[in-house]
């Protein structure tokens, strides 16, 4: 059971370091990114923040892949930092 918690926890920290990855790579700041998914820049902040908790939707993950021109599924794949 700690496992599955310690995995869940980990999807949301590699989704946010992968939104925050791919928007660098585009060469957008956060303000810009929020521009373009029609959202605050605090929210942004905050769903690219550890601190933040898990403050995303699967349709918020779905605009920031079609904004950021990736895959979905990009969005869930580790790595290296």
């Amino acid at each position: 059971m700690i496992i599955l918690i310690e995995v869940k926890d980990n999807v949301y920290e590699v989704i946010r370091n992968n939104i925050k990855y791919y928007r660098k790579l585009k060469g957008m700041t956060q303000e810009q990114f929020a521009e373009a998914m029609d959202m605050s820049y605090d929210y942004i902040r905050q769903v690219e923040s550890a601190k933040s908790g898990k403050h995303f939707s699967i349709p918020s993950m779905k605009l920031a892949a079609d904004v950021l021109e990736v895959k979905i599924e990009d969005l869930f794949k580790e790595r290296e930092i």
